[in-house]
């Protein structure tokens, strides 16, 4: 416990803080988003990154990027815990797994899967021929966003359409489907092919698509280490990311050098 001593430019901070300090101290910082500005905000700043990619091959180059940026600025590029946005649907097998697929996309609504991209690029695409290919515009508000439609992977040309398809279950990521063996394996391709640490679960109904996940992962006998059994209620956020006893921002994060 120390004072804040804040001398700013707008105003000034004397006294101790109100609040009793967590555990951990420094809350774990977060940083959402793969553009490049996010990329470069994060091997500076994040300890957890959430990422977004169509494919594990596209999802790697940002991955690399983002730990060959930390090295540069001086911090171990290991140390960032790389999360991916990914929507399961499972059932007890693969055929019972592709028939609530189909069921979702019954239910998803072509205006309102244009107007959540809207609101996530700032671009509207209902504006556009729904079958002509996408051209990369450059805006403030999701680059990203657009990338991924429209440079990012150059095997695929999307148009409307197929973002509309796309983003109509679960969210900006990728949608994996099959039984319990089938979306471990898929998943664990995910963790070795694009270098990631975990996965950020989208859901195309709730509670239903945690449940269904969660019984797909009890009833695969997965690696070992692949998957927590046990959670220690005693450790903070940052201990489940490094280890326990692993409780401050580490010494090459910034952070750190505003201990007193």
């Amino acid at each position: 416990m120390h004072p804040i001593g804040h001398q700013g430019t707008y105003f000034s901070v004397p006294g101790i803080h109100l609040a009793e300090p967590s555990p951990q101290r420094t809350p774990v910082i977060w940083q959402a988003g793969t553009s490049g500005r996010g990329r470069a905000f994060a091997a500076k700043h994040a300890e957890a990154v959430f990422t977004v990619a169509p494919t594990a091959q596209i999802l790697r180059r940002y991955v690399d990027d983002i730990r060959d940026s930390a090295a540069r600025n001086g911090r171990d590029p290991r140390s960032l815990r790389i999360f991916t946005e990914i929507t399961i649907i499972t059932a007890a097998t693969d055929a019972e797994a592709e028939a609530k697929h189909a069921e979702y996309l019954e239910y998803t609504d072509h205006e309102g899967a244009l107007a959540f991209y809207a609101g996530i690029t700032g671009i509207d695409l209902s504006e556009l021929d729904p079958h002509e290919p996408l051209e990369y515009v450059d805006t403030d508000s999701a680059r990203f966003a657009l990338e991924i439609f429209s440079e990012a992977d150059p095997t695929r040309t999307w148009t409307p359409h197929e973002v509309a398809r796309f983003v109509g279950i679960g969210a900006m990521g990728p949608v994996i489907v099959g039984g319990p063996a089938t979306v471990s394996d898929q998943l664990e391709e995910w963790v070795e092919d694009a270098d990631i640490d975990g996965f950020n679960l989208a859901y195309a109904i709730t509670p239903g698509t945690f449940e269904d996940s969660h019984r797909a992962r009890r009833a695969r006998a997965a690696s070992p280490g692949r998957y927590w059994e046990d959670y220690d209620a005693s450790i903070t956020v940052r201990e489940r990311l490094y280890g326990v006893g692993e409780r401050r921002v580490r010494a090459d994060h910034p952070a750190a050098k505003h201990r007193r």
